[in-house]
Formats: structure tokens, sequence, C-alpha cells
């Protein structure tokens, strides 16, 4: 929904690919920034591409599933995919293609840190004027984690 208020005048379509009764174990609203970020730099990226195409039809997909005891998932978009050489830089601190108005280069780092701090992983992969996916897992809550809920 936060998504929505932000890039109301940007039609893009969302699809979710995921059992809706998973419970992880973590700081919601953190969990919430980050897939904010994501799904927000998907947008700026398939809006990048909308002005280049204007037959180009935006789409999101957000796919998970359980993996032992981790919860995999993957917002993927059919923007404008990063560039290779931006691929490895694109968690680093202060790294940005955006313009300053845009953004500040701290979104992913932020993402990776949280990702990092409840023990799960975060990374990219890119088509250039294609695609980008942002896959990220995070443990399941435990039984007992469960218990205190």
């Amino acid at each position: 929904d936060m998504i929505l208020l932000k890039h109301s005048k940007f039609q893009f379509e969302i699809k979710k690919e995921y059992e809706q009764d998973l419970l992880l174990w973590g700081a919601e609203a953190p969990l919430q920034d980050v897939i904010f970020n994501a799904v927000d730099n998907s947008c700026f990226s398939m809006g990048m591409k909308k002005e280049k195409d204007t037959n180009y039809k935006p789409q999101i997909i957000i796919r998970g599933k359980v993996s032992k005891t981790m919860f995999d998932f993957e917002i993927e978009d059919n923007g404008m995919g990063i560039k290779k050489e931006n691929l490895k830089k694109v968690m680093d601190p202060m790294f940005s293609t955006k313009s300053h108005q845009d953004g500040s280069g701290m979104g992913t780092t932020v993402m990776l840190q949280f990702v990092q701090k409840h023990g799960g992983t975060i990374s990219y992969d890119s088509q250039w004027g294609e695609w980008t996916k942002v896959k990220i897992s995070l443990p399941l809550a435990t039984e007992e984690q469960k218990r205190r809920k």
C-alpha cells in the first residue's frame, strides 16, 4: 500500500507467488522497509524504461518458498536492470546511480544490514535493459519463537 501511495501515478502490475501464512522471526517495521526499498527501486527502474518505451508493461513478481529453516523470496522486475559493473557495488554505502533528488545510496546498504542482523542473506542478479532480481533469505520462526508470539 505504501508503494502504491508513493507511485500513485505510475501504473504497474504486482504478482504475488508465495504462501500467505508464514511466520518469520524479526522486527516487522524494518522488514517492511526492506521490501519497500526493493519495490521502490523496481518502480524507479521501470519508470526509466517506460520513458523510453511507451508500449512497455511494468511488472513486479514477488516469489517466496520455504527452504528448510529459511524463507527465500525474490522481488523481480522487468525494468532497466543493473549494469554488470554496478552489480557488485549495489549494496555499498553511498553508491547510487540515481540523482541526489531520487536517492541517497543508503537504501540497499540498510537492507543488507537488517537482513544480516537477522541471520539472513541478500543478493542481486540482473540483466541490463531487461530485469533485476533481489533475492532475500530470512530465518523462519522456530517452534519456541512461535510460542512466544
